[in-house]
């Protein structure tokens, strides 16, 4: 089972891939994620067999981060992958905040799956088994 938590705004500071439905198989991150009076989705076993999936390393992850998150990155819109532009899921670590020593992001231990696109999203709908309405 994963849960999965609607976002349906772009400019959400926690919206790491940009629009999208966003999912993780953390019920704790995605509680938090929810807060009061959202609702927490539960999918199970979604089929991304035929859509294109990006997994960017670590170097593509930053500046995807960098590019939704609005970090300073003297070129991140350059820099962002070419796969990422025409993907359906995007699946990576959930960034934590970093410390003094580290980046303002940094990859956490939680993955997220992310639909970014209408067949993306089609194919969680497909799997769809509840809603959680938070109060």
């Amino acid at each position: 089972m994963a849960f999965f938590v609607p976002t349906i705004t772009s400019g959400n500071s926690d919206n790491e891939f940009g629009p999208g439905i966003y999912t993780t198989s953390s019920l704790s991150h995605a509680l938090r994620y929810v807060g009061r009076q959202g609702a927490l989705m539960v999918f199970q076993n979604p089929d991304f067999q035929n859509l294109n999936l990006c997994e960017p390393s670590e170097d593509d992850w930053r500046v995807i981060v960098g590019f939704w998150c609005r970090l300073p990155l003297s070129d991140a819109a350059e820099r962002v992958p070419e796969q990422w532009k025409n993907t359906d899921i995007m699946k990576g670590p959930i960034s934590r905040r970093g410390n003094r020593t580290e980046p303002a992001r940094v990859s956490g231990q939680d993955v997220q799956v992310v639909g970014v696109s209408y067949a993306g999203c089609a194919a969680l709908a497909a799997s769809l088994k509840m809603i959680i309405w938070m109060e």
